[in-house]
């Protein structure tokens, strides 16, 4: 089970829980989101297998004390290789 910061509406960690958990509950927590665009400016977004919908480019949970730039770079190499 990963463990994330559970946070206030103003970003303070408050505590800790699992992502299942804090998907379950309604538990406010962090998430990294990095919006990609081609060279002619069109947006690059995923299209999710699971549900069918659209998302943004590259995203995922924050990791319990990591920063949101550190997320943001994990995912993106994660998802798409980019470093």
């Amino acid at each position: 089970m990963e463990l994330v910061d559970r946070v206030d509406k103003n970003d303070n960690i408050i505590g800790q829980t699992t992502k299942e958990e804090a998907h379950q509950n309604a538990y406010i927590h962090r998430v990294a989101a990095v919006f990609c665009f081609d060279p002619e400016g069109k947006l690059l977004v995923q299209h999710r297998k699971k549900d069918g919908l659209f998302d943004h480019s590259v995203g995922g949970h924050v990791g319990l004390g990591e920063a949101y730039e550190a997320a943001a770079e994990r995912e993106m190499k994660e998802e798409l290789g980019i470093v």
